[in-house]
């Protein structure tokens, strides 16, 4: 049974049959889309602030999900409306002592006299931090192990003086101040298991070089770790905890270490202690223990750690979780009886390199700062932590943001310094960096980008979320707008897009009367960049076009106390359309039918063009479908032997495939 009529946008129509032919009218095929065949058009919007982490676009349940910052690359995003590069990263080389005299084994060594076992002396990784107040000048020093090597930086501006020389290769660093002690500052370095823990003591008065005076500790005691509550100090040494009161007699140097309790595992490694109130912390190769006050014993509280020597390095205390724990596998914190994993790890949807192990953590004020290392890369990033606030999209205890990243290199300790008692004109966060150290300024008010003393980086990235709605269509690129400030010829802005997982491609290079319509953006305001090709401006570009689109932000600066910004949200207008099309061809009869005339059917089918989409019903088979016009031809024909004259309208129709 043939096709009688067509119901096209509610009204019915007759489908044309020419008289003595086979020829079937109703032709239907399938071809893809081609660019400018629109089946609408969209703005999709990043929201630069609040969704982080978030790689790809979750399209469960509407199709569309939130996008916003898959990570960066020394560029921030942490201030309300606002996206900036990151913090300028500064670098201090810690170098190894000098060529020093060979001093034979003994009890004492001072600044500058190497100090060893015998063989290579080590220089390794940065791994902890340490501050000696000297009385007489008002002068605070950082003492940074790494390896072998302790080296001495005074922090109000950063200089490196040279070191000293240790036994065997550093564990951990503490500085303690008994209250009731003629010398009231130490600070002790251990060694692991078999090296006597050494002793720097510093009776106020006398400035350095010549006061940094080292000495094995009078008990012989080695130790892996220190931890510190106040006068209450704690020591792991093999499977040992232990723990003594300082007082005017008991210091670092002359200790009265008493046990607290023993692992009894003897293939672990006892690594970090971290101490607060009634909770402590033990951090080991197979994962935390924490001390159960019922029994008195140090018991496991997460059984499911594989061991790994990486385990549990140092632990840290954040006031809004309490003590935290890296892992090689995540982050935990622990809060009285509560503990959960908050790390990178929680975001499923994060598939950037922003991933691996967590290897050093310093709390501020306002932000928890983690050192991830991405063992794959090698790189590291530094990430900004902050209690999760509500309308955060997310539904971790803590939001974080990538700051910064570290080429090749790992930080193995970071410190949050302030300003030093006054000492430094700004706050300021110190950091491994490798061998040697790193630093950066700190704003002194909340938002810190305020200060005018903060520094940026002189360039960075931000990737945003991959666009990833209705994968069926394709998207035409049409152009992108967004707002931005702090701009000159060297403070530039610059847009790219990666399609369907390639390369990024830069929107550069095209003017059309002084107005850039797409290319580098220097100036302040509103900018609508356009996707058109730099040789002819009436052409799309070739590349602006696929089912998913990740957007990059690249700044530029040349002047370390500014940095360009984006203001509120980017914004993408697309046009899109499906992959394949039917396409409906069919002739159609158009007489006076006492309801309308021909002119007026030929005048509503030309409307249909470009209009839609069109509810098509067929009385064939009682199909119902939405198509958008295409083309709509009209010719009159003449049959031999007929002197009547009928219309005949050939009318092609497109069926989107949504």
């Amino acid at each position: 049974m043939a096709r009688q009529t067509v119901r096209l946008d509610g009204a019915t129509y007759k489908v044309y049959y020419a008289p003595r032919t086979d020829a079937r009218p109703w032709q239907v095929t399938s071809r893809p889309t081609q660019r400018g065949e629109v089946g609408g058009y969209a703005v999709a919007e990043w929201d630069l602030n609040n969704v982080v982490c978030e790689s790809i676009e979750d399209t469960a349940g509407s199709g569309m999900g939130c996008l916003g910052i898959d990570y960066t690359d020394n560029a921030d995003a942490r201030w309300a409306g606002l996206l900036t590069l990151g913090p300028l990263i500064n670098t201090v080389t810690l170098d190894a002592p000098g060529a020093h005299a060979a001093t034979p084994l003994g009890s004492t060594f001072s600044l500058g006299v190497d100090f060893w076992l015998g063989g290579a002396i080590v220089n390794a990784r940065a791994n902890g931090f340490a501050t000696m107040r000297i009385g007489s000048t008002g002068v605070t020093y950082g003492y940074i192990p790494h390896g072998q090597y302790v080296s001495r930086v005074r922090l109000s501006d950063m200089v490196a003086f040279e070191g000293v020389t240790l036994p065997a290769s550093a564990t951990d660093i503490l500085r303690t101040q008994a209250a009731l002690a003629t010398v009231r500052q130490e600070i002790s370095v251990g060694m692991g298991d078999t090296e006597p823990y050494q002793v720097l003591q510093q009776a106020g008065q006398v400035t350095p070089p010549a006061a940094d005076v080292w000495n094995p500790n009078a008990s012989g005691v080695a130790a892996r770790a220190f931890g510190k509550m106040s006068q209450v100090i704690g020591a792991l040494y093999g499977q040992t905890i232990a723990s003594q009161n300082l007082t005017g007699s008991i210091t670092m140097r002359n200790p009265n270490w008493q046990t607290r309790d023993t692992i009894d595992d003897e293939e672990i490694r006892l690594n970090s202690l971290e101490m607060g109130g009634d909770l402590w912390v033990i951090g080991t190769s197979k994962g935390p223990y924490l001390y159960d006050y019922d029994v008195s014993r140090f018991v496991k509280i997460q059984r499911e750690v594989p061991a790994n020597d990486e385990n549990c390095l140092r632990l840290a205390f954040w006031s809004p979780l309490g003590v935290i724990i890296p892992l090689v596998d995540g982050t935990r914190y622990q809060i009285g009886g509560s503990a959960e994993s908050f790390g990178i790890e929680k975001f499923r949807r994060n598939t950037s390199p922003v991933q691996g192990r967590a290897t050093a953590h310093a709390a501020s004020t306002k932000w928890l700062y983690q050192a991830l290392y991405n063992d794959t890369t090698g790189h590291t990033y530094l990430i900004a932590w902050r209690p999760a606030e509500p309308g955060d999209r997310h539904g971790n205890v803590a939001t974080p943001y990538t700051i910064a990243r570290f080429t090749s290199l790992r930080s193995d300790f970071l410190e949050y310094i302030g300003d030093v008692n006054g000492e430094r004109t700004t706050p300021a966060l110190i950091g491994g960096y490798g061998n040697d150290m790193f630093w950066m300024t700190l704003g002194r008010y909340a938002r810190e980008i305020d200060d005018s003393s903060y520094r940026y980086a002189a360039s960075g990235t931000a990737f945003l979320t991959e666009m990833r709605r209705y994968p069926e269509m394709i998207k035409d690129l049409i152009q992108v707008d967004l707002d931005t400030s702090n701009q000159a010829a060297a403070r530039t802005i610059i847009l790219a897009f990666a399609v369907d997982g390639g390369a990024a491609n830069v929107l550069a290079g095209t003017y059309i009367s002084g107005i850039v319509i797409n290319g580098t953006i220097n100036t302040d305001g509103h900018h609508y960049v356009r996707f058109i090709d730099d040789a002819d401006p009436r052409a799309p570009l070739s590349w602006a076009s696929g089912r998913r689109i990740k957007p990059e932000i690249r700044f530029a600066t040349n002047v370390a106390a500014t940095s360009p910004r984006v203001e509120g949200a980017l914004r993408l207008t697309y046009a899109w359309r499906p992959l394949m099309s039917n396409i409906y061809r069919f002739p159609l009869l158009l007489e006076d039918d006492g309801v309308s005339t021909a002119e007026q059917q030929t005048t509503d089918l030309l409307a249909l063009m470009g209009s839609g989409p069109v509810l098509v019903n067929e009385d064939f088979d009682q199909n119902s479908y939405f198509v958008r016009g295409i083309s709509v031809e009209g010719e009159e024909i003449a049959y031999t032997g007929l002197m009547e004259t009928l219309t005949r309208l050939d009318g092609r129709f497109e069926l989107r495939q949504n």
